[in-house]
């Protein structure tokens, strides 16, 4: 006598015909890793349950405007939308000088979608906050016009800038280090 060539399998209130010699197998497996996978979930899930630690300012002074001074080499990288909607892929290198009272000059290098565009140049205005955080905004000196508006926070005693673009419509993020 055969055994049936159908297998039939109840899951709670689903119930699944088989045909065992094509589907029983790939369904196991898929049953295991799925059991593997929720196993794995629910393990990742347990670790991460546990607090995080509180991050606490280092510094003990304050930052001021003259926490921002002197040469600093800068990248960028990131994603933004044209006015089209289109997606396009952004990068820079340069250089930037800050005066130590809100102005700076600049001059760098870009790369949108594949185009180069090399000396750049640039001026711009900053505050920066007591917390060591602040803004900066990039103009073009050719066109005059805004190029770039970015947060920012001094870290190491404002040998390092983190930066991350403002404007609607870009995802664009770097860092700039003291010279």
């Amino acid at each position: 006598m055969q055994a049936p060539r159908f297998t039939v399998l109840t899951f709670g209130s689903i119930t699944f015909k088989l045909d065992r010699y094509k589907e029983t197998i790939p369904l196991f497996r898929n049953i295991l890793m799925t059991a593997a996978l929720l196993g794995a979930g629910l393990m990742i899930g347990r670790s991460s349950l546990q607090p995080m630690p509180v991050v606490k300012a280092q510094s003990t002074s304050a930052c001021t405007m003259g926490s921002l001074m002197g040469s600093y080499g800068y990248n960028h990288t990131g994603f933004f939308y044209d006015s089209q909607g289109n997606f396009g892929v952004y990068g820079s290198v340069g250089r930037f000088a800050a005066d130590g009272n809100g102005g700076l000059t600049a001059v760098d290098t870009i790369n949108v979608d594949g185009t180069v565009v090399q000396g750049r140049k640039l001026t711009g205005v900053y505050t920066i906050n007591p917390d060591c955080t602040g803004n900066l905004t990039f103009t073009s000196v050719s066109s005059g016009k805004v190029v770039g508006n970015w947060d920012l926070n001094l870290v190491n005693a404002g040998k390092e800038v983190n930066m991350v673009e403002s404007d609607t419509d870009t995802i664009f993020s770097g860092v700039a280090k003291q010279q």
